[in-house]
């Protein structure tokens, strides 16, 4: 059997049958999406394999507590676990033959970091769920990487006129979540550092040309007060920092939007005021519709008596006419037949035709 043990080689492979793609980003500029599975599927498999070919075991030194995220605490885990298995199973062949170890890890939502991703220090390379992810960043770059990018910075400060913005997160605990920024109309995650000589925390510097950078320092605890990430441009979720990128815009259109919903509010109470107010009204006018009505009703009876009153007074007046003029016949009729022979006749006849007229007179007054 030959092989060449004069070497080392990592290797890991990521296999997908779920019904989601994952993209696997890799710290320098490379990316690759692997498809959903082809077929209507329940199951979420998502594995990464892990293999160390043809090596000494027992020059392999495998150090759980140096594992900087959870996948490779659980890497770490399960090639400590195998070579163990190997050790105890052969120690001659343990020491003096190569091996090769590979694990098996199943992609689940316990690896899963605050950012809702899974990232691998030990392989390089970080692990999104769903290909809208394609932009996101491989996360968690070196700390001398990062130093270099900002001494570049600087040189490009230098010039003047130039408008230059620094941010970037201090976590040697890892303990932060991500934090995003708008720049250049995009949402960019904020860089991470490790760095146990710097003091954790948010750090957010802007100059212009050659002045100098105004440093502004804030701890995780500050980061937890209301509005502050806003005030600054800086968010906690990619989604908020899509919508807030202009901060200023963003927080003028949020006091427009508060005045506006003041102004409905204040609109709906006028116009509750106004129906109640026009309720009140046609209940008033119905009440006064129906006094019209009675005063209508009390008018016709009163028009009606008057009417018979007025009927009762010209009846009386003829009556009283005819009466005059029945008595000053009887008077004429009783002086031409004082001489007369028929006096006692005539008298009778002017006292009946009286009678007459006063039974007329009854009747009209009792009916």
């Amino acid at each position: 059997m030959s092989a060449n043990v004069n070497s080392f080689k990592l290797e890991y492979k990521v296999t997908n049958t779920s019904a989601d793609e994952v993209v696997v980003k890799v710290k320098g500029g490379l990316a690759y999406i692997i498809k959903s599975s082809s077929e209507a599927t329940f199951r979420e498999d998502r594995y990464l394999y892990v293999t160390i070919a043809n090596v000494y075991l027992e020059n392999l030194m495998i150090n759980e507590g140096d594992a900087l995220t959870k996948l490779d605490k659980k890497i770490l885990s399960e090639l400590s676990k195998e070579q163990q298995n190997l050790r105890n199973g052969n120690q001659m062949y343990y020491k003096d033959l190569p091996n090769s170890l590979q694990v098996q890890i199943y992609l689940g939502k316990s690896l899963v970091e605050e950012n809702n991703a899974l990232h691998s220090e030990l392989l390089g390379i970080t692990l999104y769920l769903g290909k809208m992810n394609i932009n996101s960043p491989a996360l968690n770059s070196p700390k001398h990487l990062f130093n270099e990018q900002l001494a570049e910075i600087n040189k490009e400060m230098a010039c003047s006129g130039t408008l230059s913005y620094v941010v970037y997160v201090n976590d040697p605990k890892r303990i932060s979540k991500p934090l995003y920024t708008n720049a250049l109309g995009k949402s960019h995650q904020v860089p991470i550092l490790y760095d146990d000589n710097r003091k954790p925390g948010l750090y957010v510097g802007i100059s212009c040309g050659i002045e100098p950078r105004e440093v502004l320092y804030y701890t995780f605890e500050d980061l937890e007060k209301p509005k502050l990430l806003e005030g600054i441009g800086i968010f906690g979720t990619k989604a908020a920092c899509d919508e807030g990128g202009n901060t200023e815009r963003y927080l003028s259109v949020e006091r427009r939007n508060k005045d506006l919903i003041k102004d409905i509010d204040a609109l709906k109470k006028t116009l509750e005021t106004t129906v109640s107010t026009l309720e009140q009204t046609e209940f008033n006018n119905a009440r006064l519709v129906t006094e019209m009505d009675k005063v209508k009703a009390d008018c016709k009876n009163e028009i009606a008596q008057l009417k018979i009153h007025h009927q009762l007074h010209s009846d009386m007046s003829k009556y009283e006419h005819r009466l005059n003029a029945t008595v000053s016949k009887a008077n004429i009729d009783m002086l031409k037949s004082k001489g007369s022979q028929n006096t006692w006749g005539d008298f009778a006849k002017a006292v009946g035709t009286l009678a007459g007229v006063a039974f007329t007179g009854y009747k009209l007054l009792t009916s």
